[in-house]
């Protein structure tokens, strides 16, 4: 992976593309001069408090941001951030690290530079992975972390070092983070919730499968689901919330004697990326197609179970767009010392057999979903 791919944008934010706003239309809009113009914008001294307000008022309406990779290219300034992003599920997290490359890529010419410490899974070689990176002394983190309980101490560390970090898909609350970029997890499982609950007439029960609740989406998710759940179906019943840790395997395993204690189990809903271990175990037990399952993320096979029918809805988290506004946020931070919001939470999309080929259109997917990739060769 080379982080060098077209952007991929979802459906209803592909934009026509708008002459960039410059300090020259602004110029030529209040009537001054080009470097009237910059001394304004840039909060100098020498320049007549009216002028200075006609100016900044007229950036803000034409929509002005300012060329943050052109000013870095002329202060040589350089900055190299650390990705620390697990391997598994590979589907998923390869999304999020082609949505880090997309935004490193877009301020090359400010000298951004990514390092990817990648780890094998969440839990598993995380706090081996920050160590690394914190060793290299970089500009800033971009972790997901799976452990934050773990992690807490090392986030901190690294802000002592003033060396910013951006939690990536999941938080970590407490540890002095800079931001938090997720998924909505609240709207995703409240709508897992209410789908399943009218595909199955509110009857019944459900098995919830995620990955670990010490993980701080997939706890809210666990939550929002239950809550859910109770208030808009009370006649259904979550007889087990199964913690799989990212393992096809152990999900496998774990579906699968769940199913065998509860014959008549109506429904599945998977919150992870891990859900390939789920439908094998469904498929093997001849259920595929008669339980009503509604997954989380998008890839090739999945999208197959949709068309078929045998996955009714799945919940797409955007990753690739998690890591670009990972990425995005700590260099404006880095760049012109500008605050994001404490937390970032974007909205996910709920794909179900109408609406996937509209999606597909607009995705591309490098090579088999469920294989081992090359990872970036920003690795080390």
């Amino acid at each position: 992976m080379n982080g060098t791919g077209s952007h991929i944008e979802t459906p209803e934010a592909v934009r026509t593309p708008l002459r960039r706003v410059g300090v020259r239309l602004i110029a030529e809009t209040v009537g001054v001069s080009i470097a009237t113009v910059d001394r304004a914008l840039h909060d100098r001294l020498d320049v007549n408090p009216l002028t200075k307000a006609r100016v900044l008022q007229v950036a803000q309406e034409l929509g002005y941001r300012p060329n943050l990779a052109a000013r870095y290219l002329k202060s040589q300034v350089s900055l190299s951030i650390a990705g620390i992003v697990p391997v598994e599920v590979v589907s998923y997290f390869d999304e999020i690290r082609r949505g880090i490359n997309d935004a490193v890529d877009h301020f090359a010419a400010a000298g951004l530079q990514v390092k990817y410490y990648n780890y094998p899974r969440m839990g598993v070689g995380e706090v081996e992975a920050v160590e690394r990176a914190l060793a290299g002394s970089p500009s800033g983190l971009v972790v997901v972390p799976g452990t934050p309980g773990a992690l807490k101490r090392l986030i901190q560390r690294a802000s002592r070092a003033k060396i910013p970090t951006v939690c990536l898909d999941t938080d970590a609350p407490g540890s002095g983070r800079l931001t938090a970029v997720t998924t909505d997890p609240v709207f995703g499982s409240s709508s897992a919730a209410e789908l399943i609950g009218r595909f199955t007439q509110g009857k019944g029960s459900v098995v919830h499968v995620t990955g670990a609740l010490e993980t701080s989406v997939h706890g809210r998710q666990a939550e929002a689901f239950r809550r859910t759940l109770n208030s808009l179906f009370p006649g259904m019943q979550i007889t087990g919330v199964l913690e799989t840790h990212e393992q096809e395997d152990e999900a496998y395993q774990k579906v699968a004697a769940q199913i065998r204690r509860d014959h008549s189990l109506p429904a599945v809903y998977v919150s992870t990326a891990n859900s390939v271990g789920v439908l094998r175990a469904l498929q093997d037990l001849g259920l595929l197609g008669r339980i009503t399952v509604v997954a989380t993320h998008l890839f090739p096979l999945l999208a197959d179970y949709i068309r078929s029918g045998a996955v009714a809805a799945t919940v797409w988290e955007r990753p690739r767009s998690l890591g670009r506004m990972s990425v995005e946020a700590l260099f404006r931070y880095l760049a012109e010392g500008r605050c994001p919001r404490p937390k970032v939470e974007l909205t996910p999309h709920i794909l179900l057999r109408s609406n996937l080929e509209r999606f597909m259109q607009t995705l591309q997917f490098g090579g088999s979903a469920w294989t081992a990739t090359a990872l970036s060769s920003r690795e080390i």
